[in-house]
């Protein structure tokens, strides 16, 4: 498996797994970790034998604990979402819940990553990274404001924890604080210079600004590390069209709605005007 990546790394292709993992066997080992309990149904589809090594050594099932992971956002009104809704109220589990955000985030579900935050943080009020989850929840539901609020007290609980300072840039490139919106996402990359996050929103922010070229440089670097992020090549594509290169904004959006059909309306650039 580690050798597939690393072959699909240099190749280009887009892959589940990031390509950083390609860089040793060990960071290839952390990153099948992080997608085994972020992305636990969609690593079961696609890495079967990988999926159940791992769910052989850390004696957990996480693609169990959550029954309909592969439910469409379109589906969100249907029984089995409410199903799921009932079944995140009685959640007790810390380590499920903060799970679940993450599929939901990386499917684009959320409003039901807000509510199992939500519940998280009604079951820990002193939970830094339930605050930040449902700030960023709330960023692509373009509750900016509400967004603010949780990174605050994200923050106040854990001054250090970093993602909560990509959620409150994000959540000023929303509000048009564009000075504010560099301070927090600069601060991050400061640590960490390849935060596919950090460097997504803050290419929103250089695209706001008529930046391009910069939120080219920001959004090629957040799909470095995270290749099958539509919204970034849709913006990406959207920053290469300013910047009169038309092949390259072309070759940006086949590959933004080839792994999203419908990311033109899904946009969080779009969400938040």
């Amino acid at each position: 498996e580690y050798l597939r990546l690393v072959g699909s790394a240099r190749r280009g292709e887009v892959t589940l797994l990031d390509h950083y993992g390609a860089t040793s066997r060990p960071e290839y080992f952390a990153v099948a970790t992080e997608c085994l309990f972020e992305q636990p149904n969609a690593m079961r589809e696609r890495h079967p034998e990988l999926y159940g090594i791992l769910q052989e050594f850390y004696r957990q099932d996480p693609a169990q604990w959550l029954t309909d992971a592969k439910v469409s956002a379109s589906c969100a009104k249907c029984e089995s979402a409410a199903a799921a809704d009932a079944d995140i109220a009685q959640t007790a589990d810390a380590d499920k819940l903060f799970t679940l955000v993450q599929v939901y985030l990386n499917e684009g579900r959320y409003e039901m990553a807000e509510q199992t935050a939500s519940r998280a943080i009604q079951l820990d009020p002193s939970d830094s990274e339930s605050y930040q989850q449902r700030a960023l929840a709330r960023v692509y539901l373009g509750l900016f404001n509400d967004a603010l609020s949780d990174c605050q007290e994200a923050l106040r609980l854990d001054p250090e924890n970093l993602e909560a300072y990509t959620a409150r840039g994000a959540a000023h490139v929303g509000l048009k604080h564009h000075e504010q919106a560099m301070d927090d996402l600069d601060r991050v990359l400061s640590e960490n210079d390849n935060d596919p996050d950090a460097r997504y929103f803050r290419g929103l922010a250089f695209s706001d600004l008529g930046q391009f070229d910069r939120a080219v440089t920001d959004f090629s670097a957040s799909l470095d590390r995270r290749p099958m992020t539509a919204d970034a090549y849709y913006q990406r594509a959207l920053a290469q069209q300013k910047l009169g290169r038309a092949e390259d904004a072309q070759a940006d959006l086949e590959q933004a709605f080839y792994l999203d059909p419908e990311v033109d309306l899904a946009s969080w650039a779009r969400r938040s005007h």
